[in-house]
């Protein structure tokens, strides 16, 4: 007599197959679309950050005189940073570590959050920034001084010029709406 063998049952045994094989594909797929949400979410919360915190701003006048209205440094509303400068003083002269200064111009910056504290920064001609001072109820208390002087030679000057100019044109292009509000450096 011939004995015939049954299969053993499987019912639900190809639903348990393919259980397994989509926990191992598509948890691990599901959990990297999460991650890369957060790092979107983080990547536009820092884009926007940014244009909060920075808005264009100006160090000094073109052509400052003393009495003149204070002018806006700069503005970050995010950061509640709002500086002012103001020209008080022209023709003056400052020493520090490096030279003695003639014909040097003095500012006062401010910012509005702090009306009684003033940062007071000399600019000597041809150099720049040679001094920091302070007066007032500033918490700083910052003083600088200007310990080096480097001159750049003429190719080392052209090449800091190109490395700027490309640079600036890398931000023109990946921040437009950033950049879009001031014209290109020549």
């Amino acid at each position: 007599m011939l004995a015939m063998k049954r299969k053993p049952k499987q019912n639900g045994a190809a639903t348990v197959e393919l259980a397994i094989l989509l926990g191992t594909i598509l948890l691990p797929l599901l959990f990297g679309i999460i991650e890369f949400s957060f790092l979107l979410y983080d990547k536009a919360m820092i884009t926007n950050a940014s244009r909060e915190g920075a808005r264009a701003g100006i160090v000094m006048k073109i052509e400052p005189e003393v009495g003149l209205p204070s002018y806006s440094q700069g503005w970050g509303p995010a950061v509640d940073w709002t500086d002012r400068g103001q020209v008080v003083q022209m023709g003056q002269q400052t020493c520090v570590p490096v030279d003695c200064y003639e014909g040097v111009l003095v500012t006062e910056e401010f910012s509005q959050s702090e009306p009684d504290a003033f940062q007071i920064k000399f600019y000597a001609p041809g150099v720049g920034n040679v001094r920091v001072s302070w007066r007032g109820a500033d918490a700083t208390k910052e003083e600088l001084s200007l310990v080096d002087l480097i001159q750049l030679e003429p190719q080392a000057l052209a090449e800091a010029r190109a490395a700027a100019l490309e640079l600036e044109e890398r931000a023109y292009e990946i921040s437009k709406e950033v950049y879009d509000q001031t014209p290109p450096a020549e």
